[in-house]
């Protein structure tokens, strides 16, 4: 028994070691012999329990993955007996966000990295898609007490919400304040999010010459997008420039002579990235922005922008949000996703006004939250095809829900949910 006991204890010790090391270095950084640093145990401990990277990823996913539904089953509990009951489905949800990016703001670090892993691995894929099966299923068991005429409809996109504001909030580094404020207190995210902890952003200009020739433009433009490319298969954390050179085909010192550091690289990357998106959001919306004169027109354009990122661009919105999640270890990332993130917001705005005729408090903001969510849910899980079939009836429902108002405004939410 004895021995049992500290059998789990130790399990539990290099478990709790890896979510530390996916957290603060990302996914790329977990070894075997990363986790017997910090976790003061020997390599053939690690090993023992276990044998492969796979092994502990799952391990620490099911970690994870437990303490969540621990928590939904307490609260379902006590919400049963009326005690701390919020008042409705979407309040609970707030609070999901503030305790995946608050006390435990670490956990909800290496959940964003596991889920963004999803489209990368099968093995993750499949970890991710049974988290996904098993949390909706505890947010339908809590809506069944706290607002129990919740379609299934309406509640996924309350989940997608909650994924796409908690990647948003990891990477401007918001405090559970800074979310009820305005996810409940119904304040502009515009100003309230704004991050008030950047550093100077690095210089992001390449070197220049005198005289630059067309095969030294070609090189620099070569080694971003291999940078882009190591980022979508092993996450910001794997960018080197020992793996660039190497998937370049360059000297060792190359990659270094164009960007003078990862941080440089990173912004140019998450430059590039957010201008080929606005590009092809652009493309889209300019034509029919004219047209956009109903929820109806609103839903049919945004589930065609979500299939067509999906479908089309994947790898670059996995890029993009793993740059995103980067932002939490390197400030100076921040400055650059918050101007990208304002960008979509007024543009959520802007129809929300054309189609609604008045400003609504927080509809483009949760609107591009729902996307940011889906997009990442879609990606990352199983089942893609039949997910997409299903998305326009989704928004649908929502977009319905904005129209009426039903989210947060000061008006409509209880002090106690503050």
């Amino acid at each position: 028994m004895q021995k049992r006991k500290r059998s789990k204890t130790t399990s539990a010790k290099l478990v709790d070691s890896a979510i530390t090391i996916v957290a603060e270095e990302g996914l790329s950084c977990l070894s075997h012999r990363r986790l017997a640093q910090v976790s003061n145990c020997s390599l053939a401990l690690t090993t023992y329990y276990f044998p492969k990277k796979t092994d502990i990823v799952a391990a620490l996913c099911q970690s994870m993955l437990q303490g969540y539904l621990h928590a939904f089953d307490n609260s379902y509990d006590k919400f049963q007996l009326g005690e701390d009951l919020p008042s409705n489905m979407w309040a609970f949800c707030v609070r999901v966000i503030c305790s995946t990016v608050g006390e435990n703001s670490s956990r909800g670090m290496a959940w964003a990295e596991i889920y963004l892993d999803g489209n990368r691995r099968k093995e993750s894929e499949a970890l991710v898609t049974s988290w996904v099966i098993q949390m909706l299923s505890a947010f339908r068991k809590v809506a069944s007490v706290v607002e129990p005429d919740l379609n299934d409809k309406q509640l996924q996109c309350r989940v997608d919400m909650v994924i796409g504001v908690s990647f948003i909030a990891l990477a401007l580094g918001l405090s559970t304040e800074q979310i009820r404020s305005v996810l409940i207190g119904g304040q502009n995210p515009l100003m309230t999010w704004k991050p008030t902890d950047t550093v100077k952003s690095v210089s992001i200009e390449p070197t220049t010459k005198p005289t630059r020739s067309s095969k030294s433009v070609q090189t620099e433009a070569h080694i971003l997008n291999a940078a882009i490319n190591v980022i979508v298969k092993d996450g910001a954390s794997g960018l080197t420039y020992a793996r660039l050179a190497a998937e370049t085909g360059l000297a060792g010192t190359a990659p270094s002579y164009y960007y003078p550091s990862i941080s440089v690289l990173l912004e140019r990357a998450q430059i590039a990235l957010f201008d080929a998106f606005k590009e092809r959001y652009q493309e889209i919306t300019a034509p029919a922005y004219s047209q956009v004169v109903s929820m109806e027109q609103l839903t049919d354009l945004t589930v065609f922008m979500l299939q067509r990122e999906v479908q089309l661009f994947g790898n670059e919105n996995l890029a993009l949000y793993q740059l995103w999640i980067e932002a939490e270890r390197r400030i100076e990332l921040r400055e650059m996703i918050w101007n990208s993130i304002v960008n979509q917001i007024n543009a959520w705005d802007s129809l929300y006004e054309d189609v609604l005729g008045t400003k609504n408090t927080n509809a483009g903001t949760l609107s591009y939250s729902l996307v940011i969510g889906k997009l990442i849910r879609l990606l990352s899980a199983g089942g893609l095809a039949s997910e997409l079939v299903s998305v326009r009836s989704e928004f649908a429902a929502v977009f319905s829900e904005f129209e009426k108002e039903v989210f947060p405004s000061k008006s409509n939410f209880p002090r106690n949910d503050l």
